[in-house]
């Protein structure tokens, strides 16, 4: 190319030498083409002039938003490089970051190394930010309410609200219905005009629950009589800040605006309330009343006591109830015998440590919540009669044979009404003192006399009853499995009894206290068949 061989510019012309060669372009023949050439006399010469100073472009005309920038760009061509940049604004580079307050024109002026110079200019418009004259809200307001958030028109805006629960909206005045609680918060609102956002504006929104206030007063002393200094106090809830409060004594207002209220001249039957007045937006009754205290009657206390009866017998537990009347909810008893305490704080009373002629009483002290002529009463008394016990005189545990008969005899001291045998197996009759007794089998019997007064003593008597010895005369201990031991039935109901077992000579072969059956060795080894004889002494000095 041509212009890859020309110098670079200048501000001055240039001359440039150039050889012109010419080659002949037909090669016929065998010998195909040559490389021989022929060339002009004289070097063909160009004149090079640089073009003038040009600019390429220059960034558009821009529009941006208040408080931004903007970057402005100038592209020189042509000339002689390099180029020098002087902007309107004082800025010398070919790239200016510029940040006007209003609409601005900037121009430049571009000089190139032979000072030549070219202008140019571009516009910067400026959209003013849009501000956000207020917003509203119709809060606070209660669960269930429609929220309304309110602000003035701007002609040309579009609209960003923003909110708790992930609420958004794009008209100026949105509506939310049937709020909860959970929307409570800070909404915010931006506005674009012309491209242009505001700053953002936000408000805080209070949806509150529906609430009850409630209010409750208690008494001090917590029990008050007649003519008594009480103070009372109030405890209250949900009642928002600053509630008001109006005491009644009997529904006629007393005291002032406070949480308290003090008095010494109640009396008898006065009811004393409170009225809670609220100012809470979300209240459901903004206007309550307390519980009531009563001002307690004065009460003349009296406790009476019984047994079921007057009479008991030795040892036997004697149950007593105590009956309290205009003494409270909670008296405490303090039962007495013969004077001293004796029992713990119930209306009954349980005792078997009574002798004869004991006096029981109660003392009882009124429940301290209440009102009372006398602060203890006492019961009236009861005298006991404590009778003795029949003493059983007798009964020994007896041990017979087996279909023996004999009388089995129990005795008691003092005024016997009645006996009684338990069971009356066996016996010839049970309702008397003396039956006969014929036991087949080892028993046990409960033995009951009973007094005129009632009363009742027992006591057990075992009767064991020896079984018949069954003792076979012959028996074979071969090892055969049968009838190898010498085995006496009946023999373990003996105790201690001994076995000897004897030769035809008087030789003894076996003495055993029956731990275990004969088997017919003597020292090991077996014994000769024949006679032999035996004496069993059963331990028992009892008839055969």
């Amino acid at each position: 190319m041509l212009i890859d061989c020309l110098p670079a510019p200048s501000c001055e012309s240039q001359n440039v030498p150039f050889e012109l060669r010419f080659w002949n372009t037909f090669c016929g023949g065998n010998g195909g083409c040559s490389n021989e050439y022929v060339r002009a006399d004289e070097p063909l010469v160009f004149k090079t002039e640089g073009y003038m100073l040009e600019f390429e472009s220059i960034t558009a005309p821009q529009t941006i938003c208040y408080g931004y920038s903007s970057l402005l760009e100038i592209k020189p061509k042509y000339g002689v490089p390099p180029y020098s940049y002087q902007w309107n604004n004082g800025l010398s580079t070919n790239v200016i970051k510029v940040n006007p307050a209003a609409t601005t024109n900037y121009s430049v002026v571009v000089t190139d190394n032979c000072g030549n110079t070219f202008n140019a200019s571009t516009e910067v418009k400026v959209n003013p930010t849009p501000i956000i004259q207020s917003i509203s809200s119709n809060s606070p307001l209660c669960e269930g309410s429609q929220l309304n958030l309110n602000t003035p028109i701007v002609l040309g805006a579009t609209y960003k609200w923003t909110g708790p629960n992930n609420f958004t909206s794009d008209i100026p005045n949105p509506v939310i219905e049937n709020v909860n609680s959970t929307q409570s918060g800070q909404y915010e609102l931006s506005i674009t005009v012309n491209g242009c956002t505001s700053i953002p504006v936000s408000l805080n929104v209070d949806i509150g629950k529906p609430v009850v206030p409630i209010i409750k007063i208690v008494s001090s002393p917590i029990s008050i009589c007649s003519g008594m200094s009480a103070t009372f106090t109030s405890t209250i809830s949900d009642a928002g800040v600053n509630p008001s409060y109006q005491w009644q004594v009997n529904g006629i207002n007393v005291g002032t605006n406070a949480t308290t209220f003090n008095s010494n001249s109640l009396t008898e039957g006065d009811v004393i309330t409170c009225i809670l007045t609220t100012n809470v937006f979300c209240t459901l009754t903004p206007v309550v009343k307390s519980n009531s205290i009563n001002v307690n009657p004065t009460l003349l206390p009296s406790v009476s006591i019984q047994s079921s009866s007057t009479s008991f017998c030795d040892g036997m537990p004697a149950t007593f109830l105590a009956t309290a009347v205009n003494c409270g909810n909670t008296p405490a008893y303090n039962w007495q015998i013969n004077g001293k305490t004796a029992g713990a704080n119930s209306s009954n009373f349980t005792t078997s440590a009574l002798t004869d002629g004991d006096i029981v009483k109660c003392i009882v002290s009124p429940d301290p919540i209440g009102c009372y002529t006398n602060n203890t009463v006492t019961s009236n008394e009861i005298e006991v009669n404590v009778n003795p016990l029949p003493k059983i005189i007798m009964v020994r545990d007896t041990t017979v044979f087996e279909g023996s008969s004999f009388i089995i005899n129990g005795f008691a001291s003092g005024s016997i009404a009645s006996y009684q045998w338990y069971p009356a197996t066996y016996l010839s009759n049970p309702n008397i003192s003396n039956p006969i007794i014929t036991p087949l089998k080892t028993i046990s019997y409960t033995f009951t006399a009973t007094n005129e007064a009632n009363c009742t003593s027992t006591q057990i008597v075992n009767v064991k009853v020896l079984g018949k010895l069954v003792v076979p005369n012959t028996f074979s201990p071969n090892g055969d499995g049968v009838n190898d031991t010498w085995v006496i039935k009946g023999l373990e109901d003996y105790v201690g009894a001994t076995i000897e077992v004897y030769n035809r000579n008087g030789q003894p072969v076996y003495i055993s206290d029956y731990s275990k059956p004969w088997d017919g060795t003597f020292n090991g080894k077996s014994i000769s068949t024949g006679i032999y004889y035996y004496l069993i002494n059963p331990k028992y000095n009892l008839p055969m």
